[in-house]
């Protein structure tokens, strides 16, 4: 495109289009962007995946000494998922 000529503005904008303004409708922009990665990388739950986490969580406060076999028999969850979070470290005492 054509460069404006003018500072402050960036080619094909038109006028009175500030930098802050370019700015925040890219960040919104990024933000989804990365938003929809951590989706992909299954870093942001389903409201699903956290309520199973939730139980867990309390089944184990509830019942000290648990297996896993216990937990996933008890609350009809796959051992997988309690062993991911086991492996994540979310289900260590703090």
């Amino acid at each position: 495109m054509k460069d404006s000529g003018k500072p402050g503005l960036k080619p094909g904008l038109g006028k009175g289009v500030s930098p802050a303004k370019q700015s925040v409708s890219g960040s919104s922009s990024q933000n989804k962007d990365r938003d929809i990665e951590k989706q992909l990388r299954g870093v942001i739950e389903s409201d699903e995946e956290l309520l199973q986490f939730q139980q867990i969580r309390e089944y184990i406060r509830s019942h000290p000494g648990s297996t896993v076999e216990d937990v996933a028999y008890a609350l009809e969850i796959e051992e997988r998922v309690i062993l991911r979070y086991l492996r994540e470290g979310r289900l260590l005492k703090r």
